[in-house]
């Protein structure tokens, strides 16, 4: 099963790491 607070945080972490790429990338 998945756990949602761990779904979540690695939602987070996905997120930050595309939006530090796409500021690096401008």
């Amino acid at each position: 099963r998945y756990d949602k607070l761990a779904v979540r945080y690695e939602a987070t972490i996905i997120i930050a790491t595309i939006d530090t790429w796409l500021r690096s990338h401008l």
